[in-house]
């Protein structure tokens, strides 16, 4: 069907949802336009087939009904698949090709990261001969699933939820044994994570054999790694994997690369100090610098070259470094064609998420320190993207909680599956949302570029949470009533005991215990209402969230 064929159908079918809800009274049409309206469907003939006359629709009941198809088409698109389809649906897929390798990892190395055991299982010259072979179908598989509807349901189900969404990015997926996950999960009602496989594309056309199964791999391990979390009965999900839209639809990737060459080339622009008026103009010049000595003095703003923000070496050993380690087709590159493709790639990277952000209206939330840096100087050189009021907010929160010092908040830090999910049945993440946010906001409206100073206010608040849940513990724990020889009150706040003959010692002998007690302590009588009543206060401080992470922290398990 070529495209006026396409555009005529499809207003086709937009007429027709017009006319089924003109005749349902379904269509409410503002009063200063109505009668233009009006004059307008009735000037709709059709021709001697009985379809609509397409010259007879005017322009202004043209862009009515394309938009009430697409509508309708976007409604068809959700009804047909949950969130929870899909996922369940991909997590399948997943599962049948390395459920196997993963289970292995956890019950029998269970020593081993996921990309430690990724380079474990392509290290095996049968298995990277294998992956190697079903790559190409593999991949092929995913992008049919996603390109055949599933990302649509997906991205439609999500900007119609306003709760608030995180969208991961800078690397091609979060590191599953860091925290990043859990403290998004905390503050987040969902995270957005890209899907691996699709990410890692370019990675698969220029590595060798033996680095194609270890991304093949890891890519496989970390995403049966986080399933539990996506496929948790719950609702919104805690977690969900959809791939970048560039990724799937041409007119998106067109953009996508129009949007990296513009911010690459004013990045730059400020790296050697001069301009360029197209990425052909910047590789020239780039070619030019090939050698060491060259691309230093040509350098004017050394600040703006930041390959791994983590590595504290030279200048040169910090290029030679990435010229190594990087999966470019370094050899035989002029040292500074490296360095401009790097601008240009990690300004593409930067507003892909962007544009992945803006399209779910979610958060931006970026673990790789290098990445965070040029996502920062990425929103200098215009974002197009608006984050004013409680998301920029939003936005800060998330950073704080990348950003807190380990030590002091390792309660917060990667929670088991089974506790993130425990939070979102009990509904606790709205109570710790307020806390972490406290004074978040009045702090970015006076310095929305300040992530340093809201990092601290947000670990500020997390202190402070710690606090007053120890403080309230140490109260309750301080009113103890030791009856021969057994601290009932610290047996109720571990939930070890549940009534008061489970303490084990005959009534007649606690009458005698309660005659010695002083003045304030509970009568015999009293005791199975104020022993309830104590329980319930100490079940309430320990399924507070602060509590249920300090269960989940007292009982780690591994992912």
């Amino acid at each position: 069907m070529d495209e006026s064929a396409e555009y005529a159908a499809g207003l086709r079918e937009g007429l027709e949802v017009l006319r089924k809800k003109v005749s349902e009274g379904k269509l409410l049409i503002a009063e200063h336009v109505a009668e233009k309206m009006e004059a307008s469907l009735l000037a709709v003939r059709t021709d001697p087939s009985g379809q609509v006359d397409l010259s007879t629709v005017d322009s202004s009941l043209r862009a009515l009904a394309l938009g009430l198809g697409h509508l309708h088409w976007r409604d068809q698109v959700k009804d047909g698949q949950s969130i929870r389809d899909v996922q369940e649906f991909y997590f399948e897929f997943i599962h049948r090709q390395f459920s196997d390798l993963y289970e292995f990892v956890v019950t029998r190395r269970p020593d081993l990261s996921m990309a430690d055991a990724a380079k474990f299982f392509a290290s095996n010259v049968e298995r990277q001969k294998y992956a190697c072979e079903i790559l190409p179908e593999f991949l092929a598989a995913i992008r049919e699933f996603w390109t055949k509807a599933a990302a649509n349901a997906v991205t439609f189900h999500l900007q119609d939820f306003s709760g608030l969404k995180t969208v991961f990015g800078g690397d091609l997926f979060p590191v599953v044994e860091d925290a990043l996950i859990s403290t998004s999960a905390i503050y987040s009602d969902t995270i957005v994570v890209p899907d691996p496989f699709m990410q890692s594309e370019h990675v698969f056309r220029t590595v060798p054999d033996h680095l194609k199964a270890y991304y093949f791999f890891k890519a496989g391990l970390n995403l049966c790694a986080v399933a539990r979390l996506a496929l948790a009965d719950v609702n919104p999900p805690i977690l969900c994997v959809l791939p970048s839209a560039h990724f799937l639809d041409d007119t998106k990737r067109e953009f996508s690369r129009y949007e990296m060459s513009k911010t690459g080339l004013a990045h730059a622009a400020y790296l050697f100090d001069r301009t360029f008026e197209s990425q052909e103009e910047l590789l020239d010049f780039a070619s030019t610098l090939d050698d060491m000595p060259k691309l230093k003095r040509a350098i004017a703003r050394p600040d703006g070259l930041v390959l791994n923000a983590e590595h504290r070496g030279s200048f040169e050993e910090n290029v030679e470094s990435y010229l190594r380690e990087s999966h470019l087709p370094t050899s035989g590159m002029a040292p500074g064609v490296a360095i401009a493709l790097n601008a240009v790639g990690r300004m593409g990277q930067a507003g892909d998420l962007l544009s992945k952000a803006r399209e779910l209206g979610g958060v931006p939330i970026i673990e790789a320190p290098t990445s965070w840096q040029y996502f920062k100087w990425r929103m200098e050189y215009g974002a197009d993207w608006s984050v004013e009021g409680q998301r920029l907010a939003d936005e800060h929160v998330m950073r704080g909680l990348v950003d807190s010092p380990d030590a002091p908040c390792l309660w917060i830090g990667k929670l088991p599956d089974d506790a993130l999910i425990e939070l979102r049945r009990t509904g606790a993440f709205a109570e710790l949302r307020a806390k972490l946010a406290a004074g978040v906001r009045e702090m970015v409206e006076r310095s929305p570029d300040d992530y340093q100073s809201t990092s601290q206010r947000v670990y500020g608040n997390i202190d402070q949470l710690l606090s007053e849940h120890a403080v309230a513990l140490k109260a309750l724990r301080e009113r103890e009533w030791t009856f021969a020889g057994t601290d009932v009150l610290k047996a109720i706040v571990y939930g070890t005991v549940s009534v008061a003959s489970a303490v084990g010692i005959p009534l007649v002998s606690l009458v005698n215990t309660f005659i010695e007690q002083t003045e304030g302590t509970p009568k015999l009588a009293d005791l199975p209402q104020r022993f309830h009543d104590l329980k319930d206060e100490g079940a309430r401080l320990k399924n507070s969230v602060v509590g249920l992470m300090f269960s989940a922290n007292a009982n780690p398990q591994r992912r």
